[in-house]
């Protein structure tokens, strides 16, 4: 056994100790409190599973408000942090919803944001598994997929990954399912899907700052789509342009675009990876499973 698998074994061995384990489930605990917390000052939440374009809508609402009122070019769009600066702009929490289920009542976290104005993201089912196999595979290390409680094996393939329960398209499928549910219950609520970013990005950033009680020039729009494009992005990830300030905008390796944030961004790129049966396979699951509200299904 060569060094590198030695070293896999032995790490994938301690993951399961039931001290850290442990350890690690009260670290989650305990950050589901601060997000609880901080979500009570929340003037918007923008709340997507990962992989599902928060990136790409975080960087065009940064510049928007860059461009609109002046703010800092060096960093991101994070909580409080523009608010700080200029109260005409509102407290903004992205989050992939990760940390309340570990203090929710069943793992119900919906009931959190009942109060709250929440955005929406959402992404074909196929695609952000895809995005965030690479993902898991080339930006995660040990530690995150134990954290995160994907697999700790990074030689899975990438549709057996698609299928697992504690990672591929069932787990997607069990999160957007409990959110249907709940964002039916939530009074302000504006769903944003993925592709019709794509199609049409400065609508997009209109309807979110709307929806947000903000009044944007359209033309600071137009602007924010052009520096949001993902050959700009990859290019910050290159530079480092937004690495600070708590900001993870970087590439792991330059050389490898599986290793970068935005890695394609490309509508049903899916079937780029997957033979026709795969394909099938996958498409049936969620077609079968998922719930309407996104519109991703044919019964929608």
């Amino acid at each position: 056994m060569d060094f590198t698998n030695l070293k896999r074994h032995v790490c994938i061995a301690l993951a399961a100790s039931l001290p850290y384990t442990a350890r690690t489930n009260s670290r989650r605990r305990k950050r589901g409190r601060l997000r609880h917390l901080q979500l009570d000052e929340t003037d918007i939440a923008i709340i997507s599973y990962p992989k599902s374009g928060r990136t790409w809508l975080c960087v065009m609402m940064s510049r928007a408000c860059q461009l609109a009122f002046g703010l800092p070019t060096d960093q991101l769009l994070k909580f409080d942090n523009y608010h700080r600066i200029n109260h005409n702009v509102p407290k903004f929490l992205f989050t992939h919803d990760d940390y309340l289920e570990d203090i929710a009542p069943h793992g119900q976290t919906t009931d959190f944001y009942a109060n709250t104005k929440t955005v929406f993201l959402v992404r074909h089912p196929i695609d952000t598994v895809v995005s965030y196999y690479f993902h898991w595979k080339y930006r995660w290390g040990m530690k995150k997929r134990i954290w995160h409680r994907f697999p700790l094996d990074d030689r899975i393939e990438l549709f057996d990954f698609m299928i697992r329960r504690d990672a591929g398209l069932p787990r997607l499928i069990d999160f957007l399912n409990r959110w249907a549910v709940g964002l039916r219950k939530i009074p302000d609520i504006h769903l944003v899907r993925y592709e019709d970013m794509h199609r049409d990005p400065v609508g997009i950033l209109a309807d979110v700052f709307d929806f947000s009680g903000m009044s944007i020039n359209t033309n600071v729009f137009r602007q924010a789509a052009d520096y949001g494009s993902f050959d700009n992005i990859r290019k910050m990830e290159i530079l480092g342009t937004y690495n600070g300030g708590g900001s993870k905008l970087k590439a792991i390796d330059p050389q490898k675009l599986s290793s970068f944030k935005a890695r394609r961004g490309i509508v049903e790129g899916y079937r780029d990876y997957f033979s026709p049966q795969q394909i099938a396979l996958l498409e049936e699951d969620y077609q079968t499973r998922l719930d309407p509200y996104f519109g991703y299904t044919s019964n929608t």
